[in-house]
């Protein structure tokens, strides 16, 4: 389909039917589709409670899927969720550091965690060091370090290893605007040879990092993307009925936004969706108007 990256662009991340549904019945996941590619960043943008974090923590084996399944690179977290572990870095929404430990003496462990060979841990640590621009910290312990700076180790930790595949949540969250830069630097440099899932409440990060963007409301299974793989800009939603494109005129787009439905199902959503003329209205400029209507965030 249209939706689809160029035949050159790997898949390495395939979610299908991925739902997931709490011992006491709370649903936190109603059905998710969505391919993740080889050298590009997915920004998985929705609000608190969405099911950002609990679809990382599926992929990462944290939890199990109620129904549906998670393969990277062919491995099913369903079935061997140890063979996606070994591909997998990881960054969770709060840093999970030892307080005595040095920032080297972190990147160290979890290299060996990894099984990077030990002739090459030093070599590994110093690249990591020099990406994070932590190097001037390398034998501070981490609880000396600032909030900005335990953010940058803990993305550091999940880069380290060479993993194939990445998932950061939230890796911004509560560091300052040149620590927020500094990242986002730091992982357009890291993508080229791996698949990173980044979850983030800011649309501006969303653009600068992203080279696809995914939305997530909670118990909706209705996902709305912005597709880059192409000079035009589309808003569009994929059901089980195949794609649904809405272009939005290109001319002068800075931003790359999703729109996300939520009221009554896909059907609903749709009919809300046209009543939009977007063949007017800038992508920013065609988010910001429906959602003046209610129909989409």
């Amino acid at each position: 389909s249209d939706l689809a990256p160029p035949a050159t662009v790997e898949t390495s991340v395939q979610i299908r039917g991925l739902e997931k549904v709490f011992p006491n019945g709370k649903r936190a996941l109603g059905g998710v589709n969505l391919d993740m590619h080889q050298g590009t960043i997915l920004g998985l943008l929705g609000h608190n409670g969405a099911g950002k974090s609990t679809t990382m923590a599926i992929m990462t084996g944290l939890y199990a899927p109620t129904k549906g399944d998670v393969k990277v690179n062919g491995v099913s977290v369903k079935h061997d969720s140890q063979g996606v572990r070994k591909q997998l870095g990881v960054c969770l929404q709060h840093n999970a550091l030892y307080e005595n430990f040095t920032v080297q003496e972190h990147l160290e462990l979890f290299c060996c965690l990894k099984c990077v060979p030990q002739h090459l841990v030093k070599a590994e640590v110093d690249m990591l060091l020099t990406a994070t621009g932590l190097t001037p910290k390398r034998n501070a312990p981490s609880k000396a370090l600032s909030g900005g700076m335990k953010r940058k180790l803990s993305i550091g930790i999940a880069l380290s290893g060479g993993s194939p595949v990445v998932t950061l949540d939230e890796p911004t969250a509560g560091v300052d605007a040149t620590s927020r830069r500094d990242i986002w630097q730091m992982l357009q440099s890291a993508k080229a040879t791996r698949t990173i899932l980044l979850s983030t409440h800011f649309m501006d990060e969303a653009d600068v990092l992203s080279d696809r963007i995914a939305g997530l409301m909670h118990k909706y299974t209705l996902f709305w993307y912005v597709r880059p793989f192409g000079a035009s800009v589309l808003i569009g939603s994929y059901t089980e009925e195949g794609p649904q494109l809405h272009s939005v005129d290109p001319s002068g787009v800075a931003y790359r936004f999703f729109a996300t439905a939520i009221g009554k199902g896909k059907n609903g959503a749709k009919s809300q969706l046209e009543k939009l003329d977007l063949s007017t209205l800038t992508a920013r400029e065609a988010v910001v108007e429906a959602a003046d209507r209610k129909s989409v965030v």
